[in-house]
């Protein structure tokens, strides 16, 4: 009896790692469409920016000769993906498809400003 409580035990250890281990490796999946660089048709403002993924929680954005390193506040979402930088702004990624996306900025509390949803193409 002893033996078949250890066996079963040691079976739940090892269905218990392997789940979290899947969970973490999907979660770092979520975000790699992101990793790349990104235009937005002249029509809208032909800015372009570049992201680089540092890890599912924080990713590098660049853009108009500025990086700055942003924080993931939100988890477990398939197509809003929401940024902080560190002076408080907001960057809102929305996925369209894995070649497009919808950014809305949001300026810290305090000053003005959000833009409207621009999209943006990835660039092969």
């Amino acid at each position: 009896m002893r033996k078949v409580l250890m066996i079963i035990g040691a079976v739940l250890i090892v269905l218990i790692v392997g789940a979290l281990l899947l969970k973490k490796q999907q979660s770092n999946n979520e975000t790699q469409w992101l990793s790349g660089n990104w235009q937005a048709d002249k029509a809208e403002n032909g800015h372009s920016f570049q992201i680089e993924i540092l890890n599912n929680n924080q990713i590098n954005f660049e853009a108009d000769e500025k990086q700055e390193k942003l924080t993931r506040l939100n988890q477990n979402s398939e197509k809003a993906f929401v940024y902080q930088d560190s002076t408080g702004g907001k960057y809102q990624f929305i996925k369209v498809s894995d070649n497009q996306l919808k950014l809305i900025y949001t300026a810290k509390k305090g000053l003005l400003g959000t833009t409207g949803a621009i999209l943006y193409n990835k660039e092969k």
